[in-house]
């Protein structure tokens, strides 16, 4: 999967994060504007942020990069803040910076990107995907 916009996102609304089903896995429930869950499992989730995630999360763009489609600048950036904390920086180094960007493309690893319209904003470095819509 190259970089994607989900775009049956849009107006979703993100209502739960599951990360205790196992250590390096991570199950996220989106809730569609017409009423549909979709749960998708991250799975071997290296690292996640979440951040402001409060009653209301609502998704403006859901992004997938895989491959080589996928801008430099786009994902160095959300690794920053993916590895940063509110009083502390990124702990990745520009090396291993690029070599995640060289597994993204080498489709090892995605990178998924929440961008809000309200509530939570979140980053995820996964290894594989399953999506079911219930």
């Amino acid at each position: 999967m190259s970089y994607d916009i989900l775009t049956d996102m849009h107006d979703a609304e993100l209502i739960v994060v599951d990360a205790s089903k196992a250590p390096t896995n991570l199950i996220l429930q989106v809730r569609t504007p017409v009423g549909m869950v979709t749960t998708m499992t991250l799975w071997n989730c290296n690292t996640f942020r979440l951040v402001d995630f409060r009653l209301q999360n609502v998704i403006s763009q859901l992004l997938i990069c895989s491959g080589t489609d996928c801008d430099d600048e786009m994902i160095t950036g959300q690794l920053q803040w993916l590895t940063s904390m509110s009083d502390a920086d990124s702990y990745l180094t520009e090396s291993r910076i690029e070599e995640i960007r060289e597994e993204i493309r080498n489709m090892k690893y995605s990178l998924m990107v929440i961008i809000p319209s309200a509530g939570a904003e979140f980053a995820a470095l996964y290894e594989s995907m399953t999506r079911e819509k219930q």
